[in-house]
């Protein structure tokens, strides 16, 4: 059934798919099975189904972090996962179920279109078909645009209507935004922490004390590995834990954490769904248009030959997630978090430390880039400039946010929510020594 091989001195075993054929079902002992999850565990089509509804209320069960009557809302992107993720919700609702789901679900779409270069037609298309999907559902539901991010109110009404001022206006500086950044990686980067900052905004000022994505196993090992790849690695415990607590009031949970992208599909293909097909940044690009499609190219290959990839890797990452803490800084006080994603800052370290070293090297570069003959009085008096305005942020950033600033040369057109927080952040340090002072 399985091969040892031997590459420069690691032992490890690949699949020779041609060696297992099961013949019954390993639940119930009886049916023939219709798909293989992992290498021996294959499943019949209702002993499937039954072990995915299990795997998703146990991951409610063994938390216990959502009370009976809570609202909870679930963010939909109408993908693979957040599709079998609704559907779920929908059945532990339902009168079929045994033991139903306690909580209150509301539903969320947030229409990206103006940023991923979808034309009106096509946003529009999705959106009635979004609609016409929670209309179904019965539930309380939600549809925005990303745009609303530089809105104080969040009328579903208003930025549903194209011929809107303030939809124009703010879908127009919305595209000049992301058109300042210049890798499609801090597009991507960026584009998260807005929708997740815009469904924790929606969340809070609906009532809703819980939010549910639906981040998967492989989805997950792909974003450890690339975080770590982009300076964020004291953040991976937000970033692919069971539960997202780095918001004020307000819990992220991922109850889809423990499915693979293989499960998931099989169990909309089982049930007949249909997941809407959005183009993003990286649609029809190479493996290396960005970090995060490099990182997923390189997992899905191995996870093709060594099944167990995605498994090990979100094994490692558990492990990390123990070292859950907020970051001291050099006075041993506890920082505020980051301006920009709001994990807790990671940047007040040792100068013998990696980041310590980077800043050094920054610096020698700037010096000496300063000093070359060849460099132009405006493009020396550009770069002081930029290097004046990123430094601004230096003390209210993690590191990862800061090399995304990099890339965005105009900061200036980042939404007021940003800067409104850094601005209550340095009230409260201002007022804190006041009185400490005092």
């Amino acid at each position: 059934m399985c091969t040892s091989l031997e590459d420069g001195g690691l032992s490890y075993l690949k699949i020779n798919n041609e060696s297992y054929k099961a013949t019954i079902c390993m639940k119930c002992k009886v049916k023939s099975p219709q798909v293989v999850i992992r290498v021996n565990d294959a499943f019949c089509r209702e002993c499937f189904l039954m072990y995915c509804t299990h795997k998703f209320r146990s991951a409610f069960g063994k938390s216990k972090i959502i009370r009976d009557g809570e609202k909870v809302l679930v963010a939909f992107s109408g993908g693979q996962a957040s599709t079998a993720m609704l559907h779920l919700v929908k059945e532990g609702k339902s009168v079929r179920a045994q033991k139903k789901l306690r909580f209150v679900p509301g539903l969320i779409y947030v229409d990206e279109g103006a940023v991923l270069g979808h034309s009106n037609e096509d946003r529009q298309r999705i959106i009635d078909r979004i609609s016409e999907l929670f209309m179904d559902s019965g539930y309380e539901h939600h549809i925005i645009k990303l745009e609303q991010v530089f809105s104080e109110e969040f009328s579903d009404a208003t930025f549903l209507s194209p011929n809107n001022a303030e939809v124009k206006t703010s879908q127009e500086r919305l595209q000049q935004l992301f058109d300042s950044v210049q890798t499609i990686t801090a597009k991507e980067q960026f584009l998260r922490t807005l929708r997740q900052q815009l469904i924790s905004q929606v969340a809070k000022s609906q009532g809703y004390s819980k939010v549910i994505i639906g981040d998967t196993s492989s989805r997950l090992s792909v974003a450890l590995l690339s975080s770590m790849a982009q300076g964020k690695g004291a953040h991976i415990a937000y970033d692919t834990s069971l539960i997202d607590d780095r918001y004020d009031q307000l819990l992220l949970i991922r109850p889809m954490r423990e499915f693979t992208s293989k499960e998931v599909t099989m169990y909309n293909r089982f049930y007949g769904l249909n997941p809407l097909v959005v183009p993003t940044f990286t649609t029809k690009a190479t493996s290396g248009a960005s970090i995060d499609k490099l990182t997923e190219t390189f997992v899905s290959g191995l996870q093709a030959e060594f099944p167990s990839t995605v498994s090990t890797i979100m094994r490692t990452g558990d492990k990390l997630s123990n070292c859950k803490v907020s970051m001291p800084d050099a006075d041993g006080n506890t920082t505020s978090p980051c301006m920009l994603c709001l994990a807790p800052l990671d940047i007040s370290v040792a100068e013998s430390s990696a980041l310590g070293s980077v800043r050094y090297t920054n610096q020698l570069a700037a010096s000496r880039k300063s000093d070359s003959p060849t460099s132009s009085a405006d493009n020396i008096s550009a770069s002081l400039e930029r290097s004046c305005d990123l430094n601004s942020y230096d003390s209210s950033c993690c590191y990862s946010c800061q090399r995304l600033l990099e890339d965005m040369p105009q900061p200036k057109f980042l939404p007021g929510a940003v800067f409104s927080r850094e601005q209550s952040r340095l009230a409260m340090k201002s007022y804190i020594e006041e009185n400490l002072l005092s």
